[in-house]
């Protein structure tokens, strides 16, 4: 609903300025502008978005790796103890709790996080139980293998979450955005013409809203993090 209210706010904006405040510029200057910065926003913002998309899609597959493991994790244990399995589930429960509450799939990222370590520390408490019998041997196993690759799956979702547009670059966007946006407003237009012009100009910021969405992962955040994290603590309760 805010995005909408804002959309409408700057199609709004953008017809009235180009209606009443519109610069007179030479027409043949203005198409050459408007086609050389319309072709070049389109090709920096669509190589940006393609990559930004790839990474997206890259964190999400990671997200639900990570998550598939801990509730694997969960599970195992119950081949152990119960004990050591409300452990485990104290751990996770704490991890996906802190991501619901701030509704923010990253909160772990920018925030100190022990999850792996105290799961290690549960696993520690195996070590008086007779882990002969092959259940139990499997279980423990399965355990250090997965918190071992959950490592290595976490390194790689913090390598992609800091992986943003460089600085540069979005200086270049707006540059060209701005060449764009003015371009537009030097063809003279009636009132018609005037919201053409505007729902052009609002597309072009729609680009870049939804590219500064994707870069700072906040695109799927609701819908990924939260879900997630809301369907391991449903197994963790035994809903699922």
């Amino acid at each position: 609903m805010r995005k909408t209210t804002k959309t409408i706010g700057i199609f709004l904006a953008l017809t009235l300025g180009y209606h009443y405040l519109s610069p007179r510029i030479a027409s043949d200057i203005g198409g050459l502008l408007l086609t050389i910065s319309s072709f070049l926003f389109a090709t920096f913002t669509g190589f940006f978005m393609s990559r930004q998309s790839d990474r997206y899609s890259a964190i999400r597959g990671h997200i639900a790796d990570f998550d598939g493991g801990l509730t694997a994790i969960y599970r195992d244990f119950g081949h152990l103890s119960g004990d050591l399995q409300a452990s485990a589930a104290a751990v996770i429960r704490r991890h996906y709790e802190a991501i619901v509450k701030h509704r923010a799939w990253d909160w772990h990222f920018v925030n100190k996080s022990n999850t792996l370590t105290s799961l290690h520390g549960v696993l520690d408490e195996t070590v008086p139980l007779d882990t002969g019998a092959t259940v139990r041997s499997k279980a423990v196993e399965n355990v250090l293998e997965t918190l071992n690759r959950l490592q290595a799956v976490r390194k790689n979702m913090v390598t992609l979450h800091v992986e943003r547009v460089p600085l540069f670059q979005w200086a270049l966007i707006y540059i060209l955005a701005v060449i764009l946006l003015t371009s537009i407003s030097g063809i003279p237009s009636s009132i018609f013409g005037s919201i053409l012009k505007g729902a052009f100009g609002t597309s072009a910021i729609l680009v870049l809203m939804l590219l500064h969405d994707f870069d700072g992962l906040k695109f799927f955040e609701g819908a990924i993090g939260t879900s997630s994290a809301q369907d391991v603590l449903g197994i963790l309760e035994g809903r699922k």
